[in-house]
């Protein structure tokens, strides 16, 4: 058993796990932090793992705009840290801890399907394997009335605000209450990805912004640069 898996005693009070110096990883996409450590909002470190995200959803064909919703939920879910650990709070419990990149609630959701995949979970490369298995077995987003889509017909949505996007990830994936939280870093993260060219294996690398020009000309059926 490890600090990750299900405990013996899931409802006993939460563990306080010790702070840890920010390490930089490299991945499939990239360059990266992890860590048991709040990384400060908009700061380089946090930049860099926003862009890993971002270079991730590239190579996947997801939108920008999708991308930004769930950067800015993430940025207030663990600072867009893959190794972050919740704070515990007065009366948690172990059940109600969470763990990692969207802090999956409790922590071995994540953990235990890391252990039976052989990946390690501070690694960001295996949350984002884990939110593509939720992707393609239709597992944890629950879409709502208001933001009736599919996981994956929302990383390929281009015709909605950053506000609706952030809110539509709050609302049918971490399934919260109050979304006004998670504004703001997504259009941050909309503004600041789309001038950022990510690292992406085997692919040309070219300003984000004329990708996105690009891909809108293609959807309206336009040449691709003009």
């Amino acid at each position: 058993m490890s600090e990750w898996t299900k405990p013996s005693d899931p409802d006993s009070p939460a563990i306080v796990h010790p702070l840890e110096d920010l390490r930089q990883e490299t991945g499939k996409y990239g360059t990266y932090w992890t860590g048991n450590r709040d990384i400060t909002d908009y700061s380089d470190k946090q930049k860099v793992n926003a862009e890993y995200l971002w270079a991730w959803g590239t190579t996947k064909g997801y939108t920008l705009e999708a991308i930004s919703g769930m950067a800015g939920n993430m940025t207030r879910e663990s600072h867009i840290d893959p190794g972050r650990w919740q704070k515990v709070s007065s009366g948690m419990t172990k059940r109600k801890q969470g763990y990692g990149l969207v802090q999956w609630t409790p922590y071995w959701k994540y953990g235990d399907w890391c252990e039976a995949q052989n990946l390690y979970p501070p690694k960001y490369d295996s949350a984002l394997a884990r939110i593509e298995y939720e992707i393609a077995n239709n597992e944890q987003w629950i879409p709502t009335k208001t933001y009736n889509l599919t996981f994956d017909e929302y990383l390929h949505t281009s015709n909605q605000t950053i506000e609706w996007m952030a809110k539509a990830f709050f609302y049918c994936y971490e399934r919260g209450t109050n979304a006004s939280s998670r504004i703001k870093p997504a259009e941050y993260w909309y503004e600041y990805l789309g001038g950022v060219t990510p690292p992406s294996p085997g692919k040309t690398t070219l300003p984000i912004w004329l990708l996105k020009k690009c891909a809108d000309n293609q959807r309206r059926g336009r040449g691709i640069f003009f």
